[in-house]
């Protein structure tokens, strides 16, 4: 979980706009974490799509590892999804139309790889019994850099990353949207792997009418945050 908060600027007023990348499923501190973030906004900006879309049907497989994961590692406590809804806070889907992201080359990759991780799920379990919270940490797709990376890690990069660009931009523009039409203070909710893509995204689009500037923040615990060493720790396909 990394947490990261500005001051926004605008022609008439400031607004505040935090930034949460999460692991997509949450501890019991992360959860008291997001709690005390949320409690803060009046309009909650999640990644994904209400829909049933092609991209849920393609990440369907990964359901019994995440389960495994989440239960084995104690990652079963509410999101920040689930608090926004409890605390009815306004919320907002980033991605509508997320299938547009998705080439069905990269869906059909997504896919396999699921059905890869099915026979590995009491592995999976009994890994995350062993390691608790900190499985996350380890269970994941390294960002450290071969030389020669193996034909399987350039499958998985294609199958999760290719797109990862497009949809940090998209989801600024929609977020830097919900902020100018006054959607009040804005939580900006999505994948820890977007955090750093996203924020580029809203530094670059900053104009006369949308200032950023960054705030120092004590309202996480800073156990709750780390920065894992691994891209993707978990698909989102709970989000």
């Amino acid at each position: 979980m990394q947490y990261r908060e500005f001051e926004v600027t605008l022609p008439d007023k400031t607004a505040k706009l935090g930034i949460l990348g999460e692991t997509h499923i949450y501890t019991p501190k992360e959860s008291n974490c997001a709690g005390e973030i949320v409690s803060q906004f009046d309009s909650i900006a999640i990644e994904g799509s209400d829909r049933f879309t092609r991209v849920r049907l393609a990440l369907l497989p990964f359901m019994p590892a995440v389960i495994a994961l989440a239960h084995g590692s104690n990652r079963t406590s509410r999101t920040a999804k689930d608090i926004a809804e409890d605390q009815k806070k306004k919320i907002v889907r980033l991605e509508p139309n997320m299938g547009e992201s998705f080439s069905n080359k990269q869906l059909l990759a997504l896919t396999a790889i699921g059905l890869m991780t099915i026979p590995f799920t009491p592995l999976i379990y009994a890994y995350s019994k062993y390691r608790g919270e900190d499985a996350i940490k380890s269970l994941s797709i390294s960002e450290k850099k071969s030389s020669e990376p193996s034909y399987l890690e350039r499958f998985v990069k294609f199958a999760i990353e290719s797109n990862i660009a497009e949809r940090d931009r998209k989801m600024a523009e929609r977020t830097r949207e919900l902020v100018l039409t006054g959607a009040g203070n804005v939580l900006h909710v999505s994948g820890q792997a977007h955090t750093d893509g996203v924020i580029a995204n809203l530094l670059a689009s900053q104009d006369a009418n949308f200032q950023l500037h960054k705030r120092a923040t004590s309202v996480i615990d800073p156990a709750c945050e780390f920065t894992p060493r691994l891209s993707h720790p978990v698909p989102a396909v709970i989000a």
